[in-house]
């Protein structure tokens, strides 16, 4: 028997092409030094403060592309995949983690190697690191807020359709979608 992959929520043409537009903004918006979310803090490095708002924008951009495809019923199977959507994000997280928590270790010692008096290490370093590990809390609201749209987007479990495409399986007997090939879970009273 063939396994059958399971669909992402979003074709992975889409979701290229939402990171080449994010991608492009960047490049864009660098030149014309615009920020569209907040300026850049004196310290921060344009690659992350452009990672930082394309995070927030990958939010607005996927749920708009998600609301849209469910207005015009272009629906996704019930079994779709949305870990794409919450992995992109994710890989930017990490790049913001690793850099600033970098930034905050060579500053430290470069603070240490001057001699210059420390207050503590919570304020020169701790207060630092969870400002770096900040990116992290972002993630986690948008994977959040992208898997219970995900969730709103695809197609319905209804009863006599299938899950997986939404096909009519009024009087099936197999108990296979002839549609999709995956199983359904038919109603006895309605297979007749």
């Amino acid at each position: 028997m063939e396994m059958k992959q399971r669909p992402w929520i979003f074709k992975p043409s889409v979701l290229l092409a939402i990171v080449g537009g994010l991608t492009a903004y960047s490049f864009l918006a660098e030149l014309l030094d615009f920020h569209l979310i907040g300026i850049r803090l004196p310290g921060a490095s344009a690659l992350n403060h452009r990672l930082r708002e394309c995070m927030i924008l990958w939010l607005v951009v996927c749920s708009v592309v998600g609301w849209t495809l469910y207005i015009f019923n272009r629906r996704p199977a019930r079994e779709s995949k949305a870990w794409p959507l919450v992995v992109i994000p994710l890989v930017a997280a990490f790049w913001l983690v690793a850099s600033d928590g970098f930034d905050v270790y060579r500053d430290y010692t470069e603070r240490s190697a001057q001699s210059h008096p420390s207050t503590s290490f919570w304020i020169d370093v701790g207060i630092p690191i969870a400002g770096a590990a900040l990116p992290l809390g972002l993630w986690a609201v948008i994977a959040g807020l992208l898997a219970m749209q995900a969730n709103s987007w695809r197609l319905p479990i209804t009863p006599g359709r299938c899950p997986t495409c939404d096909y009519d399986l009024t009087g099936n007997q197999s108990g296979v979608c002839p549609e999709c090939g995956s199983r359904a879970m038919l109603d006895p009273d309605n297979s007749g």
